[in-house]
């Protein structure tokens, strides 16, 4: 996925001529736009500190290292303080149209949810036993991965499990019909059966689940099964 552009230019003049038709086109609109006076001197405050520092170094044949390393610590401030005035002034403020963004150079919010694809791969699954008759569930996008993973089109994993004691038979092949179901929002969890079941096996089946539309949640794993110890 390529990286999102920044609407803050990254070189010097380019930053200059941003911010300037920033300042220039808020101040006229701080009350159309609900903006205390007093929530924008920082800006103006910083705004003339910085000038006078870029004005003398954007000629590099008549500026010094001092005066760069001076401007430089400036900017990083001043641009810190103009994100940060941006985020909570304009970017989500409803009296500021997407026409006035737009004139502002700064990011138009995306109100269009992009739909999530039905997934078509089911969960690599490792079931583990623990201590006091707990099993530890753990689950990966990619088989070969050492750690756990959610996939990314899911909001969670679901499985489903039976406790099979000895002599019983054998559990049903259709995860539809075990008995007992977890949803997690973690790729990895922790399933207490309790010590009565210590010898017994809990078999299980896992998938990545869609909450929201589980027609697009992924198939089931396959059977795992993992013995219960005290």
């Amino acid at each position: 996925m390529p990286k999102k552009r920044d609407y803050i230019p990254a070189d010097n003049a380019g930053f200059f001529n941003w911010q300037e038709n920033l300042v220039d086109t808020v101040t006229p609109n701080l009350v159309a736009w609900g903006i205390a006076a007093g929530d924008f001197t920082p800006i103006t405050t910083r705004q003339g500190q910085y000038e006078p520092l870029y004005n003398k170094i954007k000629n590099k044949q008549n500026s010094t290292t001092a005066d760069r390393v001076a401007h430089d610590e400036k900017r990083k401030q001043y641009e810190k303080e103009l994100r940060d005035f941006v985020g909570r002034f304009l970017a989500k403020n409803p009296a500021v149209t997407d026409e006035d963004r737009a004139i502002l150079n700064i990011t138009i919010p995306d109100t269009t949810k992009t739909p999530r694809p039905a997934i078509d791969t089911v969960p690599s699954v490792k079931a583990s036993p623990k201590a006091g008759a707990v099993i530890e569930v753990v689950h990966r996008v990619d088989k070969d991965s050492s750690r756990p993973s959610l996939h990314p089109a899911a909001d969670g994993v679901e499985v489903r499990y039976t406790i099979v004691t000895k002599g019983d038979i054998l559990p049903p092949v259709d995860p539809e019909d075990f008995p007992k179901t977890i949803i997690s929002r973690k790729a990895k969890l922790i399933i207490k059966v309790g010590v009565k079941y210590a010898g017994s096996k809990l078999y299980g089946y896992s998938r990545w689940v869609n909450t929201t539309d589980a027609e697009k949640s992924s198939g089931w794993s396959q059977l795992y099964n993992v013995v219960i110890t005290d």
